[in-house]
């Protein structure tokens, strides 16, 4: 089978993918996907403004950065010139975006 980008989804095949996403993707893992926007200054700030402005405990925000991690939707993209970990999404994160929430801009 041969692996190459773009890949072309047909709508029966994105439902499903959606289907299976929703359930295995957690409302909190997909908070911090859909917030993921490349302009946050640190992990720590971007986790402290979603903890904030949803409610949510640092910690549990942080288990579901760490699961994401370990799934490849997210990395830390260190800069050392300010000296702290900057969240970015991988290209299967912005694919799992974009099948659970329609086309996105980025």
């Amino acid at each position: 089978m041969a692996s190459g980008y773009p890949v072309r989804i047909s709508p029966d095949a994105k439902a499903s993918l959606k289907r299976l996403l929703s359930k295995v993707i957690t409302s909190n893992q997909l908070l911090v996907l859909s917030e993921i926007d490349g302009t946050q200054h640190s992990l720590s700030s971007f986790l402290r403004r979603l903890s904030d402005s949803n409610r949510i405990p640092i910690s549990t925000l942080k288990l579901s950065v760490k699961r994401l991690r370990r799934h490849g939707l997210i990395a830390l993209a260190g800069s050392s010139e300010a000296g702290f970990d900057r969240i970015e999404l991988t290209e299967s994160g912005l694919l799992v975006i974009e099948i659970l929430l329609g086309a996105i801009d980025r």
